[in-house]
């Protein structure tokens, strides 16, 4: 019990004998002090504390379910510190019913009053009991405070209206840190609701909360912000639910994360987030699951992560011993988890496929910086380690539950492996000891005959049909016969580690299943001068092809085709869904890129759920040519191409993952009949254009995601792809200069035509040519005949024309186009260019204020208009908006007459109107004599030719006269 003035209060002696010694005591955070006249709760800090409530007026400042003040001052302290206190107290009373009903308006701001409740809270007084109902808001206080209690009763949704985070719980600053112990929010069956809108920050930003239980419902924030974002905090449990599929988002607002787990600034270490657990989330439809960026031991613990259009969870290299047990995760768009940390434990999860489109990134990936993980129990669909991994331990677990998942490990990762099983092939994994090439031949499994039988049968080295890898870079065994008669083994074909066969005819594989493997590129096949390389041709989906770690090398020049796949157009219809066709880190190129190359690289036609991960296609680089100029890059025409060549066939769903492709007119080409084609993580340099999307008729889907491009002439070009989704890829221009579609010198980064439904998203356009004289035009995105468009958070540098409108594309919305610093030698500049039929296409810029006017003194106002009020905005851009409003307060004279309000554009030099394309909008009003008029007038003003605006306040009044005081007459322009 803390420490009393027994005797002031009326109850026995004192330590504290009278009021100058309440006044001057310096007590421990928390502990009551009772005076003769105030009572006072003591922070630690300041004489005599904070005054809570003087004896006269105690009963006025009391909670009205508290005791009047002279039962208070009877009864001991710590009976008052536990008080019960409701969000409601703190409100007006003649809002309670539309709060509890969920009908009040969105435009009111209970700020204020949550600030006063988070006061209460934090003063210690007792529990803050939060009754059902919606609470609008535009300002979060901080909540935070050790020992606080926030109680729910039934749905409470704390609706945020405003721009930075929507509840905070951080007793520090962004520099400073103060920790927070033992804080309760909340309870499982009984969360706090947040619903944000797009503007908003983080929904729910914590920091070093400490020993703490949380939980919350996010149904909306920003983009680019977490549902929730802890900032180191040691030992604390959250309840989160942020899911599309309860109740939707909020105003659509998807959240760009479920939870961000980051470390303090400027702490190290012991700045990382600690031991702190999500348990049993439901984290569905947001961008990415879960992000630890600096973490110890921290994790997720039951609960699911679904339907992400990226990685659910992403375990960074800051991270230690963090942990993801009893987990579910499916239909996420990258892999369900990443890894890089060290000593990650990954314990009875599922991560399997239950949709076939995702069976590839399905699974986990153990990244090169992963050192330590451990991966046991559950069940996955694929499991890949990248080189560099280091101490994997994979054990007692399942892949390949719903398709052709299976455990792949790049050369230089390290993995101990037991008891791995693939359901598909209903066997166990070899087990490992190291790296992949030491397999364990334990006692057990030699005495088995089948798996004693299947070592000795498979695989089957070239080498066994007399096949000799011995080209020394310029002569060696022509092996043409042997190889054909090893690929009508129908046998599981493998190529040793730094063999290269050399042979005078194309691998021809007909109607058969076809399996050859290679060590990691560097197994070759070289083809003599005017030889096709590799030439498979399959009737049926059974008939599957799998080439992996294998180079097809040339000794021509632009001789044919590197890797040709080609299935019956008749196989359409059987199993559209299964994989027939896995190409694994192909390379495709010259024995010396230099001097040999191929005319295309890879080729697939009419394959459906077509699987290419990490090919790398090269074509010769001709430094004769044009003075190693344009031309030089342009020998090779095709680097790779998929092919629907009919309405019969239309090869669906196809995956070409991390393609790398340098030296060809076209690095990428989906053409024909297709439908759906995905690009994930593409490098493509040295080309004439990187990626085209060219579909005979109108077929959905596309995307292309993440990477590098750095063409000469145009970036990406689509064409008869609706719901084409383009994100998160970095352009670059250089020199030499490239060809515009007019002929001009430039480079133009996407230009897409009939894509309806269009997104295009997180994109940045590097310019790095000298200037335009040398480097030639640096333009943005062309949209031709697309309708309901998007585009949002493009970073141009250096443009010569950022957004182009043309055809008749309508209803396209861009926001965050910046075009940034200056072209050497650019004259022109064009940010945004409408030149379509489209009516309804709109730039938005995310509400930002454009200028703030009012009168400086008294305006007198008579029958002849007043214009002295006014805005100047300089640079209005074409397709901007910017809502102009105007509020003035007249004092009308002593007669009765009219008032007319009006806003023009007035001298500036930009075109354009409001609403409806009207020159003007006015407001005109009869008014009594002597009496106070609020005129209010609001509009939103379309620029259609870039200039200046001057945007005027028109006063005037008729057959009477008024008199504005300073500061009466005001205006405000915000650029939507």
């Amino acid at each position: 019990m803390a420490r009393q003035p027994r005797q002031l209060a009326g109850i026995g002696a004192s330590d504290l004998p009278n009021q100058a010694s309440v006044d001057a005591y310096k007590g421990p955070p928390r502990e009551i002090i009772i005076g003769t006249e105030t009572i006072h709760i003591q922070d630690g800090e300041t004489p005599g504390g904070i005054p809570l409530a003087r004896r006269s007026d105690v009963a006025l400042k009391l909670d009205k379910t508290l005791p009047l003040a002279g039962d208070l001052l009877s009864r001991p302290a710590e009976g008052k510190i536990r008080e019960r206190k409701s969000l409601l107290d703190f409100i007006d009373p003649a809002l309670h019913a539309s709060i509890a009903d969920g009908t009040i308006a969105s435009t009111v701001d209970l700020s204020d009053a949550l600030a006063k409740a988070a006061a209460y809270v934090r003063a210690g007084l007792g529990r803050l009991v939060i009754p059902s109902g919606v609470y609008p808001y535009s300002v979060s206080p901080q909540w935070a405070v050790s020992m606080g209690r926030i109680d729910i009763e039934g749905e409470v949704r704390f609706r945020y209206t405003g721009t930075g985070r929507a509840f905070i719980l951080n007793q520090g600053t962004a520099s400073t840190t103060v920790h927070t112990y033992n804080m309760h929010v909340g309870k499982p069956s009984a969360p706090l609701i947040i619903e944000a809108g797009a503007g908003a920050d983080h929904a729910v930003f914590a920091k070093a909360i400490n020993h703490s239980e949380l939980h919350f419902v996010v149904r909306g924030c920003g983009p680019n912000s977490a549902a929730l974002y802890t900032e180191g905090g040691v030992c604390s449990n959250y309840g989160l639910v942020a899911s599309v599929n309860e109740s939707g988002w909020y105003q659509g607002a998807k959240p760009g994360f479920g939870w961000i787990a980051a470390g303090l600034t400027g702490e190290g270490a012991a700045g990382q987030c600690s031991y702190v657990i999500l348990k049993d989330p439901k984290i569905e439809g947001v961008a990415k699951g879960a992000v630890l960026r600096f973490a110890l031991g921290s994790g997720i613990v039951g609960g699911t992560i679904e339907g992400c259009s990226d990685y659910a969870i992403d375990i960074l290299a800051g991270c230690d011993e963090c942990i993801i047990e009893r987990h579910d995760l499916e239909a996420n768009g990258g892999f369900d988890i990443r890894d890089n940390g060290r000593g990650t434990r990954i314990v009875n999860c599922d991560s399997t496929a239950k949709n076939l489109s995702h069976q590839t990134t399905s699974g986990i990936l153990i990244g090169g910086a992963s050192v330590s993980a451990q991966i046991k129990g559950g069940r996955h669909n694929t499991v890949i380690v990248l080189a560099g991994a280091k101490g994997l331990r994979a054990m007692m677990f399942d892949i390949g539950r719903d398709g052709d998942g299976n455990m792949s490990i790049q050369a230089g990762a390290t993995v101990y492996r037991r008891g791995v099983f693939n359901r598909q092939t209903q066997a166990f994994l070899p087990d490992l000891d190291g790296d992949a090439s030491s397999v364990s031949a334990s006692a057990t499994g030699l005495s088995t005959p089948r798996i004693l039988a299947d070592w000795l049968k498979y695989p089957i080295s070239l080498e066994r049909f007399g096949c000799k890898g011995d080209f020394n870079g310029t002569t060696g065994t022509d092996n043409q016969t042997r190889l054909q008669q090893a690929i009508a083994s129908g046998e599981q074909l493998v190529l040793p580690p730094g063999a290269r066969y050399l042979t005078g005819a194309p691998l021809a594989v007909t109607n058969q299943a076809f399996q050859m493997t290679g060590g990691y590129r560097s197994s070759a096949l070289v083809f003599a001068p005017g030889v096709s390389g590799g030439v498979i041709k399959q009737d049926k989906q059974e008939n599957a092809t799998h080439i992996e770690n294998v180079a097809f090398l040339t000794l021509g020049q632009e001789a044919g085709t590197g890797l040709s796949v080609t299935y019956a157009a008749a196989d359409s219809g059987n199993f559209r869904n299964d994989v027939r066709c896995n190409l694994k880190n192909i390379t495709v190129r010259g024995v010396n890129y230099l001097q040999h190359g191929w005319d295309v690289g890879i080729e697939t036609i009419d394959v459906h759920n077509l699987q290419m991960e990490n090919p790398n296609v090269v074509g010769r680089r001709d430094f004769d040519a044009d003075n190693g100029g344009r031309l030089s890059f342009g020998t090779m025409d095709l680097g790779i191409r998929n092919f629907g060549s009919s309405l019969l066939s239309i090869p669906s769903d196809g995956l070409i993952f991390n393609p790398r492709v340098a030296n060809a007119k076209l690095g990428m080409i989906s053409e024909g009949q297709v439908e759906g084609f995905r690009v994930l993580d593409p490098i493509i340099i040295a080309v004439w254009q990187a990626i085209e999307i060219n579909n005979a008729s109108e077929r959905p889907w596309g995307r292309i995601a993440g990477g590098h491009l750095s063409p000469i002439d145009l970036g990406i070009r689509v064409i008869n792809c609706p719901d084409m989704d383009i994100s998160d890829i970095l352009f670059i221009k250089g020199s030499p200069a490239g060809v515009l579609s007019d002929g001009t010198p430039g480079t133009l980064a996407i230009r897409a035509e009939k894509c309806n439904g269009i997104r295009v998203k997180r994109l940045k356009f590097q310019n790095y040519s000298t200037g335009k004289s040398a480097g030639g035009a640096w333009n943005g995105i062309e949209l031709k005949d697309c309708q309901v468009a998007r585009i949002a958070e493009i970073e141009h540098f250096k443009p010569t024309t950022g957004l182009k409108l043309l055809g008749t594309t309508d209803r396209c919305k861009s926001k965050e186009y910046e075009c940034l610093s200056d072209y050497e030698g650019e004259t022109a500049r064009a940010e945004y260019v409408d030149l379509s039929s489209g009516t309804q296409n709109v730039r938005v810029e995310g509400n930002l204020p454009a200028g703030r006017a009012s009168n400086a003194g008294a305006i007198s106002v008579s029958g002849t208009v007043n214009n002295s009020v006014s805005i100047f905005v300089p640079g209005a851009e074409v397709g901007q908006r910017y809502r102009i409003d105007a509020h003035v307060q007249l004092q009308v004279g002593g007669t009765a007459g009219q008032a007319n309000l009006f806003l023009q554009n007035d001298g500036g030099g930009a075109g354009g109107g409001f609403d409806d394309n009207a020159a003007y909008i006015a407001e005109r009003r009869d008014v009594a004599a002597n009496t106070t008029q609020e005129i209010h007038l609001t509009g939103v003003y379309r620029v259609t030719a870039r200039g200046s605006i001057v945007m005027k306040l028109g006063l005037q009044t008729l057959s009477t006269t008024g008199t504005i005081s300073a500061g009466r007459a005001q205006m405000s322009a915000t650029l939507l």
